[in-house]
């Protein structure tokens, strides 16, 4: 901060100085006696102060007068006279700046603009008037400010500016025009700038282009038109003609270490002044000459990974000393190096600058100030030159510059018959590759033939999958006819127990055929990876003692010796009761199958722990070690398995070798048996029994935390057919017609005879002729096979959706396929329930009575508000389309009295009695009925929504007479017109 302790006069010629305070009282000598901005006028000199007085200074008399106080303090920066008299002045108030003191002492500080506004220039700190009527402010945080007082206009110049107005600082500190008539602004961090009035910012000098410091503090006009820039760090000469420095600090015999802000200027006799912080400096620009020595340059010391190398030291590195050396030979692990040099330039050696290159590591020169040492790291082996030229303190240069070779000698492993070796080496792995490439390819072939194969395997497998798994489809319609006769049969009051004892048995066993059917499509799931795991908590004795009782029979008939041992009598645990049955159940089988007569299965039930388990075994499940495992044990007294046989007896459709043909399966039970003991993370174990058979052990977890929380069931999943219960009475309130179309007459005579008792059953074989008749009989559901020939199930089902005099129809499919797919491809043809081969007569009763009670209540909704958009639903269905149509052809011909049923059929397309029948089956009302009761909703809206009279809307809504309409409104809506505009009026008032 510019700051003055006391005004100082210097007689030049004598060198004496004199000082002149404001205030000579000590207390206020620091704090009156700031003087901040000087103006010499003639004899007069004016002082701005830091308090925000103006003094006028009368050099002949020394004596101070004061002008004028500002009302609070605040630093006077610069003053320049004003046209009218007056003074220019700029302050440091934060929101007063640029202020205007009139002869009359009257101070403006806001000034009008062009848009009629009164503006300020906030804090500034100099200023100078470019032509009459324009000033230029530098200010402490806006950068530069022209006003044109006559034209009202600011222009404003700052860090947001676009180019080329832009500055690279806001903080102007210096503003002067030479005697060109150039204006140079110095910046406080942006350097110093060229301006023009008209083109802005013609040129930015910063320290890229040689001055000494970004932060200007005050700039100066020689006599010789040059410029010194006082900075932060020092003082810079500046040649416009040229663009060349020359600068000068404390290492020049500067006294003053930190210039002041705003303080500089050029005396009288030719000398530049500035201040500082330890006081001022003066020097005559004449008298500072330039050193024109070039020095020498001499070598000093080498350094080598941080050690100093001397003469004849231990690395034998120089022979003499460096200065006279002209090549260094170093080891490749010798690469870290540092050379030292040095300028023989004793003024102000200090200043001396320096400039080094490595050819060979080196781009382009580095000039590195008065740094004497040169560094480089990681030197690669090679051969480099080192070269150095040095300037003295004014900066002069050296032309010529001191070089040195240095040679960094390459590891053995790098030298020329290394390399020799490693093209050999090179070459011999080469071919190496080519007979592992070759190896490679012929193995590659084989493994592509034998994957070939293992193709051709697969695809015959997959066949035989599909075979099977087709065949199980076909088997489940014939089985549909033996299960639910048997359901009837069981159920039967009339049959003695042993007859409902063997008729239960052949239920349970048909029941077990259906389970071998689903079996192939479980191993088809299996290897699709879709095969799910449903764990529930069941206790495991009363389970097997089912499946025992089941196959017990079938021994006795063989006259084997069937044997059920337990070891705990209530053992609880989770597991997939579905995929364990199937588990029991082939394992059973297969021993009864291969057990001869006179012989012994024994069937077993046990608990164990993952330690008790063979070593291999507790590898593979990795489980721990206290884990509870249940085993089931069949071990039987047949003719048992070779070594041979054992180890692919779980591959799918294996067979082994026998004698007997009649005992050869099909190769998928025990495949698909070990897949479920693995889904339930355990094992199944086969060996030899003593003397003569084969022991299957089955190992799985019983607690739940061997399984995943998604496949844990709270409730156990019953799957089993219930049996028709002939007892039960259905309480279905009308007899409804189902049209049943099914291609098996044995199947379809079944079904009729099941819904007879509670509906109209109209039977056909195909699906042409169900459509054919559900345009004649109009019945109230269909009940349809998917597989029929020539029209199938699907197409039937799209056809009467489609249909508009039938699409109101619920269609219900059956069909043997259980799949996902398969129920989605019914759904997506409009099919409103899908029911699956085998099923429940019962549910199949209880699924078409609460389809038709649900479209019943819906007919009866629609006799009420029969207008879908006044219920709020989407048009979706049919019916609803249907309905839609026939709703916007009655408000089409609204006011049409000879609307009828007549107008009706010719535009809907349909006959008066297939209309009628249309309509009954979805509304329950005639005709006549809905058009009255569609007039009847608009005549309401209209006596509520408009300002027609009664009268005016019977004649809109097609009545004839006033009288009619008026009793059929007040028997639909319980009021006559009047009443109901009245009621509903009523009814807003009150909320």
């Amino acid at each position: 901060m510019k700051r003055f302790i006391l005004l100082l006069f210097s007689v030049l010629k004598s060198g004496r100085y004199y000082y002149y305070p404001i205030d000579n009282a000590s207390r206020l000598q620091y704090s009156q006696n700031i003087i901040k901005g000087l103006l010499l006028d003639g004899e007069t000199l004016w002082c701005g102060t830091n308090k925000g007085a103006i003094y006028k200074f009368d050099t002949r008399t020394k004596k101070y007068q004061l002008y004028y106080q500002y009302p609070k303090d605040m630093s006077i920066y610069a003053m320049i006279p004003a046209s009218d008299g007056g003074l220019w002045l700029v302050g440091s108030d934060p929101k007063i700046g640029l202020m205007h003191l009139s002869a009359q002492k009257e101070l403006q500080d806001t000034f009008p603009s062009k848009g009629g506004e009164l503006c300020h220039v906030p804090s500034s700190r100099c200023i100078l008037k470019l032509r009459d009527g324009v000033l230029l402010v530098g200010t402490r945080n806006d950068g530069l400010v022209k006003y044109d007082v006559v034209n009202k206009e600011f222009t404003y110049y700052n860090t947001d500016s676009p180019k080329p107005f832009r500055l690279l600082s806001n903080y102007v500190t210096s503003i002067i025009r030479d005697t060109l008539g150039r204006v140079w602004v110095g910046t406080f961090g942006g350097g110093i700038l060229l301006y023009d009035e008209t083109k802005g910012i013609l040129k930015t000098i910063t320290q890229e282009q040689g001055l000494i410091d970004n932060d200007v503090c005050a700039i100066v006009e020689d006599k010789e038109h040059k410029l010194w820039i006082s900075t932060s760090n020092g003082i810079s000469k500046y040649d416009p003609d040229n663009d060349k420095f020359v600068n000068y600090n404390s290492l020049n015999g500067v006294g003053v270490y930190e210039f002041t802000l705003h303080s500089g200027t050029l005396l009288a006799n030719g000398e530049v002044c500035f201040s500082g912080n330890n006081g001022f400096v003066t020097f005559n620009p004449h008298e500072l000459q330039q050193n024109s020595y070039v020095p020498p340059l001499v070598f000093t010391r080498l350094v080598v990974n941080n050690e100093i190398i001397n003469v004849g030291d231990e690395t034998g590195i120089l022979s003499s000393v460096l200065d006279d050396v002209v090549e260094i030979e170093l080891n490749y692990d010798q690469n870290n190096i540092s050379i030292g040099y040095c300028a023989l330039n004793f003024v102000f050696a200090r200043q001396n600058q320096y400039a080094i290159f490595l050819e060979g590591y080196d781009k382009e020169w580095n000039y590195i100030g008065n740094r004497r040492e040169a560094y480089y790291t990681n030197l690669s082996p090679g051969t480099y030159e080192f070269e150095v030229k040095a300037s003295n303190n004014d900066g002069v240069w050296s032309q010529e510059t001191r070089k040195i070779r240095i040679i960094v000698h390459p590891p053995f492993w790098k030298t020329w018959y290394a390399y020799l070796f490693y093209v050999v080496v090179f070459i011999s792995v080469l071919v190496l590759i080519m007979y592992y490439i070759s190896k490679k390819q012929k193995l590659e072939r084989e493994l592509q033939f034998q994957q070939k194969e293992q193709q051709q395997l697969e695809e015959f497998h997959q066949a035989k999958i599909r075979m099977f798994t087709n065949f199980s489809h076909e088997l489940r319609t014939p089985l549909t006819l033996i299960i639910a006769p048997l359901q009837e049969l069981v159920a039967m009051p009339e049959f003695s127990s042993l007859v409902k004892n063997k008729l239960g048995l052949i239920f349970s066993n048909a029941q077990r055929l259906l389970l071998l059917v689903n079996q192939l499509m479980d191993l088809r799931k299996n290897q699709e990876g879709k095969l799910k795991l449903h764990v529930t908590k069941t206790d495991m004795y009363p389970f097997l003692l089912e499946i025992y009782y089941a196959f017990n029979h079938l021994a006795v008939k063989k006259s084997i010796s069937f044997v059920f041992e337990k070891k705990e009598e209530n053992l609880l645990a989770w597991f997939d009761k579905m995929l364990i049955e199937k588990v029991v159940f082939n394992l059973l089988s297969n021993a009864i199958k291969f057990t001869p007569s006179g012989g012994n299965i024994v069937f077993s039930l046990s608990k164990t722990i993952l330690s008790a388990l063979p070593v291999e075994s507790q590898k593979e499940l990795a489980l721990p070690v206290k884990t509870e495992f249940v085993c089931l044990s069949v071990a039987d007294s047949g003719k048992g398995i070779s070594k041979e046989d054992m180890k692919n007896i779980f591959a799918p459709f294996y067979q082994g070798e026998d004698e007997n043909k009649e005992n050869v399966g099909t190769g998928i039970g025990l495949s698909l048996t070990r897949s479920i003991v693995h889904l339930h993370h355990g094992i199944i174990t086969v060996s030899n029994n003593r003397p003569t058979g084969t022991v299957f052990k089955v190992y799985i977890p019983i607690s739940s935390f061997a399984y995943n929380t998604n496949e844990l069931v709270k409730e156990d999943i019953v799957e089993d057919v219930i049996p028709a219960d002939k007892s039960a009475h259905f309480d279905i309130q009308k007899k409804w017609t189902v049209l049943l179309a099914e291609d098996n007459e044995e199947v379809r005579q079944y079904v009729k005879e099941s819904l007879e008792p509670y509906f109209y059953v109209l039977d056909v074989g195909n699906g042409k002729d169900a459509l054919d008749l559900s345009l004649e009989k109009y019945p109230d559901l269909i009940l349809s096979d998917i597989m029929m020939p020539g029209m199938d199930g699907l197409e039937l089902c799209s056809r009467v959706k489609q249909d508009l005099q039938l699409g109101h129809i619920p269609v219900i499919l059956m069909t043997a396929k259980s799949m996902v797919v398969h129920i989605k491809e019914g759904f997506s043809v409009g099919a409103d329930d899908y029911i699956v081969k085998p099923f429940s007569m019962d549910v199949l009763i209880c699924r078409i009575n609460n389809i038709l009670e649900s479209r019943e209540k819906l007919k009866k909704l629609y006799g009420r508000k029969f207008s879908p958009e006044a219920m709020g639903i989407e048009i979706v269905s049919g019916d609803d389309r249907f309905t839609q149509s026939f709703f916007e052809l009655i408000e089409k011909n609204i006011s049409n009295p000879d609307l009828g049923i007549d107008l009706l059929s010719q535009e809907l397309g349909l006959s008066r009695a297939n209309l009628y029948r249309k309509l009954k089956a979805v509304t329950e009302l005639s005709p006549t009925e809905l058009i009255r009761n569609k007039r009847l909703e608009v005549a309401a809206k209209l006596l509520l929504e408009t300002n027609y009279t009664v009268s005016e809307v019977a004649v809109y809504t097609g009545f004839n007479s006033h009288a009619y309409f008026t009793n059929c409104f007040k028997s639909f809506y319980g009021y006559s017109p009047s009443e109901w505009v009245q009621r509903h009026n009523n009814n807003k008032e009150g909320r």
